[in-house]
């Protein structure tokens, strides 16, 4: 947070205007929206390979699809070679990755396509019983991906590429979408993915610089007339901007981060998928101090939340940045002032201490607390709506069977299985 210009493109920073030097820009010392990224900014690892997916839950649910690894790098700038822990390993990636998958069948051109980003909770170092905030989480990987520490040797470190199983990267795209994508008739193409994370913890300017420059990438990529472009045929400018939406969805801290960037991105990122966070930040912070609160009196050590000093600075440092206060970016209070301009999903359980909704609910809703619903539009053409949420009854955080709110609230499932609706929709 407190880094110096040397003019050296350092760890966490991005990608500044033609004309200008990146080094020094964006990261720690500002804000960066992603859209100075260029192609030649972009680079390839895997290629659009092939790629299976399993469901969890339902094993069947199981699909091909197909997997492109990259990083973000400027144009020119060569990779390190020498690694902080495993010595000279020749070339690797050292921050900057990213994964994007897409379905095997090709794009058509009666289709939109559809950006699903997304972002993780809070995230810990990949090595139990460390926590190194400062370090980039794919140290452990050649390919830039998280994955756990492999041993001591440099040929570890080297081998360490698995793709798939307990042992594979941790991500935080929801290749699911992909996986139970309508395969025939969708208006909307699917090209879902998420950027490795600068540091652990809750950095959200870090994570959201991340984010919207994999976001420019994927448009990068379209523009080419290359076996990487997602959509086949290179797309104008004017294209993108007609035909291409952006979605960021998460949950807990990873839904925070896609609600904060629908509300201050309006521009960039057009909908949000929010899962167990309080779009209310007054009852958000409120509710974590009644958890201290709770516990301090009752002598218990479990506070029941986990919002630190750290997460003030990190969430200041976001807000402060673009001029505003931290309740400048709660959602409800943008409803009332007739400021939410984009679509935006919150599904809670109603007894998790972050994201209960026994009070913005019942605001979104004009009268009275409903488990399901949508408000009416403010900003929007007649018959849209603003937020639609889903509560989950005696579930606490990140757990839950949830009524459907785009199925009139039938039936009662996991969420998973109906949040592809949010795209469609």
């Amino acid at each position: 947070m407190f880094a110096v210009p040397d003019g050296i493109w350092n760890h966490g920073e991005g990608f500044a205007a033609p004309g200008q030097a990146d080094a020094d820009h964006g990261g720690w010392f500002g804000p960066d929206d992603g859209t100075a990224v260029t192609s030649a900014d972009v680079h390839t690892l895997h290629e659009w390979v092939p790629h299976n997916w399993y469901g969890p839950v339902h094993p069947s649910h199981n699909a091909a699809m197909r997997r492109f690894n990259g990083y973000l790098r400027p144009a020119g700038l060569a990779l390190p070679t020498v690694h902080p822990y495993y010595g000279a390993v020749g070339p690797y990636v050292d921050q900057g990755a990213f994964e994007l998958f897409r379905p095997n069948a090709n794009f058509t051109e009666n289709q939109k396509v559809l950006i699903s980003i997304g972002i993780s909770a809070t995230q810990g170092w990949p090595e139990p019983g460390i926590m190194w905030g400062q370090n980039y989480l794919g140290s452990y990987s050649p390919d830039g991906l998280i994955r756990s520490r492999p041993g001591s040797q440099s040929a570890q470190f080297l081998a360490n590429t698995v793709m798939q199983g307990p042992n594979g990267p941790t991500r935080y795209a929801y290749e699911q979408f992909v996986a139970i994508w309508p395969r025939t008739s969708s208006a909307y193409y699917p090209i879902v993915g998420y950027a490795v994370s600068t540091v652990a913890g809750r950095q959200t300017e870090l994570v959201q610089q991340r984010c919207l420059q994999v976001v420019q990438a994927v448009k990068e990529m379209m523009k080419e007339t290359s076996s990487r472009n997602p959509v086949g045929t290179a797309r104008t400018s004017q294209w993108i901007e007609d035909n291409v939406f952006v979605v960021f969805a998460g949950g807990s801290n990873g839904g925070h981060q896609s609600q904060w960037a629908g509300v201050s991105a309006p521009h960039l990122v057009h909908g949000a998928f929010v899962t167990t966070i309080n779009p209310s930040i007054q009852r958000l912070i409120g509710e974590q101090d009644l958890g201290y609160a709770m516990a301090s009196l009752t002598g218990s050590d479990v506070e029941g939340a986990d919002f630190d000093p750290i997460d003030m600075r990190n969430w200041g440092q976001y807000c402060w940045n673009r001029g505003y206060e931290m309740h400048d970016l709660s959602l409800p209070r943008r409803f009332v002032r007739g400021e939410t301009y984009r679509p935006f999903l919150f599904w809670v359980g109603d007894e998790d201490i972050t994201s209960t909704g026994t009070d913005w609910i019942r605001l979104l809703h004009g009268s009275q607390y409903s488990r399901w619903g949508a408000t009416a539009a403010t900003q929007w053409t007649t018959g849209d709506k603003t937020a639609w949420w889903s509560a989950a009854e005696n579930t606490c955080h990140l757990n839950g069977i949830s009524p459907d709110p785009f199925q009139g609230g039938q039936p009662d499932v996991q969420v998973y299985d109906w949040a592809d609706n949010i795209f469609v929709q």
